[in-house]
């Protein structure tokens, strides 16, 4: 007797080449080649059933995991307080000036009535050339940079401090005068030496055109958001590197500012708090400011920073 079976061909929806076999009259037993065919195609249809049940699980797995992330961030908020600028907040900020080197500038961090902060005072471009004769750098250099005001805290001084990773940048709320201030942020040194930190720094001016008003209370104040992408690794003012690596967030160990914007003169910042933040799910669809910024941190290594 004969035994007719057919085979048939067929795309299935994943782009796979599916087999099957039907018998439809039996004949003859002998033809061996034939079995061997029939058998191939059961295996093989048992295995892509089987492959095709492992992918729809592992689908449904991931899909459960990215859900399970975007709820979390999006349980975050979208702003953190690290540091405040009330009046029992100022004892943790270190002061300093051109005086050390033979400078004439001088600073101050005041309170306020509101919670806030004033670091004002005078850059003076001239200096003691006596005393910067005696005040010479670790190479012997002459001390010649002066014109410059800072203030800066430990980070192992403010409690609660998050994990950044979970956050885009860091924010001020402030109401500056037109001087060209500079956020510092120390990091641990990327050659994991335990004496030194990498200063990361970047101007805060260029971020102002995306500010915005705090609260409705606060029109006054401005919210400076700044990106983890806009800080350049600098080394006695001078950037490293066009792409330096990026910090390492989790082990920052100083938050700061600078004024050394080259002129003279009185300065004045109001501050009221800096903090972690992260960019609203909406701003990252619809704000071209906001895009920028995300696509900046992306460039300058901060891919692993965890977004919504």
């Amino acid at each position: 007797m004969y035994r007719y079976r057919y085979y048939s061909v067929e795309a299935c929806a994943d782009g796979v080449l599916c087999y099957s076999s039907q018998v439809f009259i039996q004949q003859h037993s002998d033809d061996f080649f034939s079995e061997g065919l029939i058998f191939t195609a059961n295996v093989y249809n048992s295995q892509r059933k089987m492959l095709t049940a492992l992918r729809a699980a592992a689908a449904k797995v991931i899909a459960e995991v990215v859900q399970a992330e975007r709820t979390q961030l999006s349980a975050l908020p979208t702003r953190v307080p690290l540091i405040h600028f009330a009046e029992k907040d100022l004892g943790r900020w270190q002061l300093q000036s051109d005086t050390s080197i033979g400078g004439f500038s001088k600073c101050s961090l005041v309170p306020t009535s509101a919670s806030t902060a004033v670091f004002s005072g005078s850059i003076e471009l001239e200096a003691d050339v006596q005393r910067q004769r005696q005040q010479r750098s670790d190479q012997g250099k002459l001390a010649s940079k002066t014109g410059f005001c800072a203030m800066r805290t430990a980070v192992s001084e403010v409690d609660g401090w998050p994990s950044l990773y979970d956050f885009h940048g860091l924010s001020l709320r402030l109401r500056p005068d037109a001087r060209g201030y500079v956020l510092n942020v120390r990091a641990d040194s990327i050659l994991g030496d335990d004496r030194t930190d990498d200063l990361y720094q970047t101007s805060i001016r260029p971020f102002l055109r995306g500010a915005r008003a705090p609260e409705p209370h606060q029109p006054e104040l401005l919210e400076v958001r700044i990106p983890w992408g806009a800080f350049a690794l600098t080394w006695r003012g001078c950037v490293q590197s066009s792409r330096p690596p990026p910090m390492n967030l989790n082990r920052l160990t100083h938050v700061g500012l600078l004024l050394a914007d080259g002129e003279g003169g009185a300065f004045s910042c109001e501050l009221e708090s800096i903090s972690a933040f992260r960019f609203d799910e909406d701003e990252q669809v619809h704000d071209p400011f906001v895009r920028e910024a995300l696509r900046l941190n992306v460039d300058r290594g901060y891919d692993d920073v965890r977004d919504g």
